[in-house]
């Protein structure tokens, strides 16, 4: 549910401990240690792309919260209060 990804992404709640909290060397000492199983994930692009329209065209009003806020920052908010888009 909506929640629980949004907990997955939060740093702060998600108890995870990610490579940056280390300092440098210890976190090339564990990039470098055959003991722990690294992995990748990687998304196909033009799938990524296509949900991100999707997301961002497709699924919201033009009157939505959401999707003023992604065209302010796309544009700039500075663009939205001098022009009557």
């Amino acid at each position: 549910d909506k929640a629980d990804i949004q907990v997955v992404n939060d740093r702060r709640k998600s108890g995870l401990t990610y490579l940056d909290s280390f300092a440098p060397d210890e976190a090339i000492a564990l990039l470098n240690d055959p003991s722990y199983m690294k992995v990748v994930f990687v998304r196909d692009p033009y799938t990524r792309e296509l949900s991100g329209y999707l997301n961002k065209f497709v699924e919201k009003t033009i009157d939505s919260p959401e999707y003023d806020l992604f065209m302010k920052q796309l544009f700039g908010y500075q663009y939205f209060k001098t022009k009557s888009v």
